[in-house]
């Protein structure tokens, strides 16, 4: 009886093996395909930050709290909170700057950074935005990126597109050899999204004067976001 049940044991062990030698020959083909989609932005955002010095630390924070409650308050009454729209503060330092003279390091003055980002769907008021901060007292527009705001959403629509058009092109392919998809070996895909406004400036105390005075609104475009996306697709063939 043992022997019989252990005869049984090693003819199942023998079934799996073979079929599982079965499996790892089966024909496969690999397709890869690649896409890119134009899309409109629908909200910005932007890095605004504001620099006070003094010999003093109480001096350099307290015109640096007075300047950036300034330009807050003008940015909020540009923005739609109930649109979706918001400022918040990224990040605050205040800290001694040395300086190398005579062969030693000596103090120089203080030096508070209080740096605020802005995001909003209003892209037409963008341009008041950076001008209204410069005009405030800002010092630095450090970052400003356009973005959408349905960038998963978008992303799997392109990529779902491109893994139907993968089979399809499989099975057209595999077709003339006579053989046909029967399944899927493996998925690898990418999506990335490129584009957008990078605008970078720094505003010394004469650009400032300069853009206050200035008739026209600092041109920005935010132009087309390009998504990028492509699938590496292996089908099993039978």
């Amino acid at each position: 009886m043992k022997k019989k049940l252990f005869a049984g044991i090693v003819l199942f062990a023998v079934v799996l093996m073979s079929g599982a030698f079965a499996l790892a020959e089966d024909g496969f083909i690999n397709i890869y395909l690649s896409k890119t989609k134009e899309l409109n932005p629908d909200k910005a955002e932007i890095v605004i930050s504001v620099e006070t010095s003094d010999k003093s630390s109480q001096v350099a924070a307290d015109e640096n709290k007075k300047i950036s409650l300034n330009v807050q308050k003008k940015i909020k009454s540009l923005i739609n909170a109930q649109n979706g729209d918001y400022v918040i503060t990224s990040n605050y330092s205040l800290s001694p700057r040395n300086e190398y003279k005579n062969g030693k390091t000596v103090f120089d003055k203080y030096v508070a950074i209080n740096t605020i980002t802005v995001y909003t769907k209003s892209l037409d008021k963008v341009s008041l935005i950076v001008d209204s901060a410069i005009k405030e007292g800002a010092t630095r527009i450090s970052n400003l990126n356009f973005k959408v705001s349905d960038y998963d959403k978008a992303c799997t629509a392109l990529l779902t597109e491109l893994v139907a058009q993968s089979k399809d092109r499989a099975n057209k392919l595999s077709a003339p050899a006579g053989t046909t998809v029967k399944g899927v070996k493996s998925i690898n895909t990418t999506c990335s999204m490129q584009g957008g406004t990078s605008f970078r400036k720094f505003y010394s105390a004469n650009a400032l004067g300069a853009t206050a005075s200035a008739d026209t609104a600092t041109p920005i475009e935010s132009g087309k976001l390009i998504l990028n996306a492509t699938v590496d697709v292996s089908y099993f063939l039978k």
